[in-house]
């Protein structure tokens, strides 16, 4: 069995000239094996992937191609080989790769928020229908979707009762999948946002298959980065355990 390091996090528009130091030393303080980034940018965000490159995540894979558009990165230690799905969501925002070394699919989301109410439901159809497909393969029996779904539950990742779509939640939950956070966190009401006005929302999230979520002893947000406008999101730190490995 061996541990394995995942860091998801919305660097907030690509992290700017200014921030992006600051974002690459904090990926790098907690030693990372596997990094989800979401509103990657090719121009600044390119330095942060050679420098994880440069410790030792050096295969990835990402969905930004044009300069100043937001996409996804991921980066791993293992080689990492990309799913193609034929209905896959937005192309910018859903990034799908195997990494047979764990034997893990790890699925890279950023679904879109509720000022773009058609591309969000498209988007959460799509995810349905793989996320059920996945279920039902053996050679994704090791699956996780990590990254910034925009929604939750009703009084518990919020205060109040202003998400969408939190149905969507119910029906991951119906195929089998487990809300990382919540399993080991049962009454938490930690929030990986905030609004203007101070109201926070965990918008940010990890959905692990059975097998996979007994795999995982930790998961924590790591706020000092948020507190300190590195992000405007906080760091999602997960810490697996794998089975042979």
């Amino acid at each position: 069995m061996g541990a394995v390091c995942l860091l998801s996090w919305n660097i907030l528009h690509g992290g700017g000239a200014a921030r992006m130091p600051r974002i690459t030393l904090a990926l790098l303080d907690h030693q990372p094996d596997l990094v989800v980034l979401s509103e990657f940018r090719t121009t600044i965000g390119g330095q942060i992937a050679g420098v994880l490159a440069d410790v030792g995540l050096m295969h990835q894979r990402t969905t930004a191609s044009e300069p100043g558009v937001n996409g996804l990165l991921i980066a791993s230690r293992w080689p990492l080989s990309r799913v193609d799905e034929p209905d896959a969501p937005d192309a910018r925002r859903w990034l799908a790769c195997h990494i047979e070394t764990l034997s893990l699919t790890l699925a890279a989301v950023h679904i879109p928020d509720g000022s773009s109410p058609t591309p969000r439901a498209a988007f959460w159809r799509d995810t349905i229908a793989i996320a059920g497909r996945w279920c039902r393969d053996a050679a994704r029996a090791r699956t996780l979707f990590v990254g910034d779904f925009n929604s939750g539950r009703h009084g518990l990742d919020e205060a109040g009762k202003t998400f969408g779509h939190t149905s969507r939640l119910g029906e991951l939950a119906t195929l089998g999948y487990r809300d990382v956070y919540r399993d080991l966190h049962p009454r938490g009401r930690e929030y990986s946002w905030f609004s203007r006005a101070g109201n926070g929302f965990r918008l940010d999230g990890a959905w692990a298959s059975p097998p996979l979520a007994a795999e995982v002893p930790s998961i924590e947000y790591v706020q000092s980065d948020r507190e300190n406008r590195v992000s405007d999101h906080a760091m999602l730190k997960i810490r697996m355990e794998i089975a042979g490995f």
